[in-house]
């Protein structure tokens, strides 16, 4: 009986192996994760404080008006004019 016994024992005892190597993987997938999972994290950080310098520091278009465009007078066309300066393009 003894001979019949111990092929069942090992039997039992591959799975055994099998499902501890199982959870060996399992704990070493699961490392990986956590490590992506704070990598991740921390890209996701950076990425914001990039998002909230660029608001932050750019220049803004709020409140800016382009400049008044200032009339020219007939004393200063006829100066302009006696000069030779008429940006006329040929």
């Amino acid at each position: 009986m003894d001979a019949k016994e111990r092929p069942i024992e090992k039997e039992t005892e591959e799975p055994k192996k099998e499902k501890k190597s199982l959870l060996e993987e399992s704990r070493e997938e699961r490392k990986l994760m956590d490590e992506q999972l704070t990598r991740r994290e921390e890209l996701i950080e950076r990425e914001e404080r990039m998002k909230a310098d660029d608001l932050l520091g750019g220049t803004t278009e709020a409140g800016q008006e382009p400049p008044e465009k200032k009339e020219e007078t007939p004393r200063e066309y006829k100066d302009r004019v006696m000069r030779g300066d008429l940006n006329v393009k040929k």
